[in-house]
């Protein structure tokens, strides 16, 4: 394979805040530091350039940081930004999917093909053994028990697993394997950080990127990223022992049941300003209750003797 160009991409250190609980507000935010990292860039002909349909509208974003850089018109085969950078990403408005890459030549290619960018694949990697660190720290100083960790454990070593499988025959990831893996390992964090009470971490991709049924989607619409959130913290708080199944059981009913008024109010697709206002309320009653769900179970726990985070 000839290599036609080096692809130099510097990783700054970078301050990151994760969306957190009003019960963790005390937590601080650390700073996490990446290596820069100079490689030979895989040959921009092993991806395949594709033309998407104009049936749908699209929007440019960096999947490193969430931040939308521009729309996308597959027509006029144009991109509107002046930051059109490698390594971008085409989400498709109307389901959150992510349906295409920019490569090293400012083609649209099909991320399925796509080599994942050194920088990226060099993050997941570092990510993985930090995570397997703190893990090890939070059971020796007693933040976490037993079967969080193994729990956690268990989850790393899933994604692991993966990346092992992943590269079987090429040693290569796909842009779209290494997003997945990426958002595995920032649900990760996420759960150690709940648990653990520990300084919060950078995430590897923006936080509105989430595996949904499987598939890796960036969550455009601002509510249905804070419902998203609040079921993943319902599973956080029972995994933590501070929510009980019935209580679960009706906080996801509760949330389930917006989902739907929400499906309801929308016309072509879009929500009025009221009717925003008015699933904005329904989510802060849930939030609300979920709190006070958790208080009552922290009382019964120190009741009892067992220590409260």
């Amino acid at each position: 394979m000839i290599l036609v160009n080096k692809l130099v991409i510097t990783c700054c250190t970078g301050i990151c805040l994760i969306q957190i609980s009003p019960v963790l507000a005390d937590i601080e935010t650390t700073t996490v530091k990446t290596t820069t990292v100079t490689r030979e860039a895989t040959p921009a002909s092993t991806a395949i350039p594709i033309i998407l349909p104009s049936t749908t509208s699209y929007i440019l974003v960096d999947p490193i940081t969430g931040v939308t850089k521009g729309a996308y018109d597959p027509s006029h085969g144009t991109i509107e930004t002046k930051d059109l950078v490698p390594g971008l990403v085409v989400i498709d408005q109307a389901t959150g999917k992510i349906v295409a890459s920019i490569n090293t030549l400012g083609q649209t290619v099909d991320i399925v093909s796509a080599p994942a960018f050194d920088t990226l694949v060099s993050s997941i990697d570092a990510r993985r053994t930090q995570l397997d660190t703190m893990i090890t720290q939070a059971l020796s100083n007693g933040t976490i028990d037993a079967t969080q960790a193994a729990s956690l454990r268990a989850q790393l070593e899933k994604i692991t697993a993966e990346e092992t499988s992943y590269k079987i025959g090429t040693n290569v990831l796909t842009y779209s394997q290494a997003l997945r893996l990426a958002t595995a390992l920032n649900n990760l964090q996420n759960q150690l950080v709940f648990l653990a009470h520990v300084p919060a971490i950078a995430p590897i991709l923006g936080s509105k990127f989430m595996i949904i049924d499987g598939q890796v989607i960036m969550v455009v619409d601002d509510l249905d990223y804070r419902r998203i959130s609040l079921v993943q913290r319902v599973d956080d708080e029972y995994m933590a022992g501070r929510l009980s199944t019935n209580q679960v059981s009706s906080l996801k009913e509760q949330l389930n049941a917006t989902a739907a008024l929400e499906s309801k109010y929308k016309k072509n697709g879009e929500l009025s300003s009221s009717k925003k206002e008015k699933i904005g309320a329904k989510l802060d009653t849930i939030e609300n209750q979920m709190n006070k769900d958790v208080a009552i179970i922290n009382d019964k726990r120190a009741k009892i003797g067992i220590r409260v985070q």
